[in-house]
């Protein structure tokens, strides 16, 4: 059958009534690729639809873990920033520092001053020193922490801080202020203190009973407390918590060479605020809140130190009247705490999670693409057997040809005369074998048929490759020839037709002759219609063989 099916390709062809082989697997492929890709786009939105919700759930965790980071950051600082005030409180309101005092009590002054404060040193832990400052600048005592072993500095060593800011500061406060330094690096003899120590210094101005100003009390807090505690904090993977001042000076970062830049000249623009200038005005004014950037997240609060109202009451002082004042060249005294998760952290957080499941993507792949190869397989199945039913449907089963249907039927013209133009002429070849009911009835059906397929072979070897071969039915034949309207040329045409046919078959010891009648009737001579010209070579035929067989006749 798939020769008959080849054979049918002489005459022009059409997306309905092609054959079945020409089915071939490049169609197959395509529907393959199709498929495939199709559920691939699928598969595509999926991945992309959960990476935007995974991507959506990682950024409020973190958001959540940032914003109860930094609160929690926050109440740790402002809980030592009390307990700072408590401890200064409570130490300056003792009475021996508010008694005057003579000459001869002076050093039972000392002993007490030094005994007191060393209890406060070994107890808190916090208390890098704890200092009293007479009003001329001179240490009286200086007890010294000394990593948990807390000592009182010899008499020989005690220094004038006169020329130091802080003291200078601290001298000329009134009762009830209350004095915050920055939170910077400790200074001794000039230099700053290796390996770094920061501090942050709270101080109070000492008055005796007739409020005469004595000198000042120091306290030197360990920075390291506040920020061990504040490394202690649980963040999400990739965070990072940082504090800035409000100069925008970093004085903690994952970084250690970026903080403390105001403390080095080389160092003066390495700050949070020329890093990131829109999102530092923003911070500076919102004070609180989180912001979302194309580096990442940034979530912060702001701590005022010197707003009392910032501070809970510490038992029973009352802070809604203390003043608190700092150094003169700092103003909008704030600290920072910003908690800061990059975005490459949770982008590659969901890319790993990707890499974790390739082997399931990789599965589901595969998967599909054998759900894609049995779908293709099942549509091209179903399109093999409606091309042969069409095919079947249009064509002759035992030749191959274009059948009667196909012939005789609108939707079959239509298709036999799609490469037609409304101008172009054609012919009508209609042909009826002389001498083919003798051998059927002699040989049998067997013969007949193998002589009714020879001889449509015969005629498509003889007609041109866009001429249509039309096996009407029995032993009946159409030709439809393009542009063959001449006389002389459907005559040349004819004979060499009749010629053909007139060969002897040979079936194997049989040697059979057979002879045919043409008529022909031509568009737009003889009709205007591809059924008028098929009634008119018809009738034409009929003429050819009364009139001896063997011949051609015109309509």
């Amino acid at each position: 059958m798939n020769d008959l099916f080849k054979s049918s390709f002489n005459g022009p062809s059409w997306n309905l009534m092609t054959s079945s082989s020409n089915l071939t697997q490049k169609t197959f492929w395509l529907n393959f690729i199709g498929i495939y890709l199709l559920l691939l786009a699928v598969l595509g939105f999926l991945i992309s639809s959960w990476y935007s919700l995974k991507s959506t759930q990682e950024l409020e965790l973190i958001k959540l873990n940032q914003s109860q980071v930094v609160s929690r950051a926050k109440s740790i600082m402002l809980e030592e920033y009390e307990s700072m005030l408590s401890d200064l409180l409570t130490l300056a309101s003792l009475p021996l520092h508010s008694h005057s005092r003579n000459t001869t009590s002076e050093h039972r002054f000392k002993q007490d001053l030094a005994s007191t404060y060393l209890v406060l040193s070994q107890t808190r832990g916090r208390y890098d020193q704890i200092r009293y400052i007479d009003k001329e600048g001179m240490e009286k005592v200086r007890v010294d922490y000394n990593d948990g072993t807390p000592s009182l500095t010899p008499q020989s060593q005690l220094q004038n801080k006169k020329t130091r800011y802080y003291f200078q500061d601290i001298n000329q406060l009134s009762p009830k202020e209350i004095y915050i330094s920055r939170f910077d690096l400790n200074i001794e003899q000039g230099k700053i203190e290796q390996p770094y120590k920061p501090i942050i210094r709270m101080g109070k101005a000492i008055f005796n009973e007739r409020g005469q100003r004595q000198g000042i009390l120091l306290l030197n807090y360990l920075g390291k407390v506040l920020l061990s505690k504040l490394n202690r904090l649980r963040q999400s993977e990739g965070s990072q918590l940082m504090i800035v001042d409000q100069m925008g000076y970093w004085l903690k970062h994952p970084n250690p060479d970026k903080e403390w830049g105001f403390m080095f000249q080389d160092k003066q623009n390495q700050t949070f605020a020329a890093a990131h200038p829109k999102l530092w005005q923003t911070m500076l004014t919102q004070h609180s809140g989180q912001i979302t950037t194309p580096q990442g997240l940034y979530s912060f609060e702001s701590v005022f130190p010197l707003k009392s109202e910032s501070i809970s009451e510490l038992g029973h002082y009352q802070l809604r009247d203390k003043q608190f004042s700092t150094q003169a060249d700092l103003k909008n005294y704030q600290w920072l705490l910003i908690s800061y998760t990059p975005r490459t952290y949770f982008t590659q957080k969901l890319k790993n999670q990707l890499q974790n499941m390739a082997s399931l993507l990789i599965g589901i792949i595969v998967l599909m693409g054998g759900i894609a190869f049995l779908f293709a397989s099942n549509r091209h199945q179903k399109q093999l057997l409606q091309q042969k039913a069409r095919y079947l449907a249009y064509h002759d089963s035992l030749t191959g040809l274009y059948n009667r249907y196909a012939l005789t039927q609108t939707e079959g013209q239509h298709n036999l005369l799609a490469n037609k133009s409304d101008n172009d002429s054609y012919s009508v070849f209609f042909l009826d074998l002389d001498g083919f009911k003798p051998i059927n009835d002699t040989y049998g059906h067997q013969v007949g048929d193998q002589v009714l397929q020879t001889i449509a072979s015969r005629l498509k070897n003889t007609v041109r490759k866009e001429d249509i071969v039309v096996r009407v039915g029995g032993d009946e034949f159409a030709i439809i020839t393009y542009h063959t309207v001449d006389r002389v040329a459907i005559q040349i045409f004819g004979d060499r037709l009749i010629k053909a046919i007139e060969k002897p078959i040979q079936l194997d010891d049989k040697t059979l002759h057979l002879g045919t009648s043409i008529g022909v009737a031509s568009y737009p001579q003889n009709g205007d219609t591809l059924n008028q010209l098929i009634d008119l070579a018809d009738a034409a035929m009929y003429k050819a063989k009364k009139s001896g067989k063997g011949k051609l006749c015109f309509a």
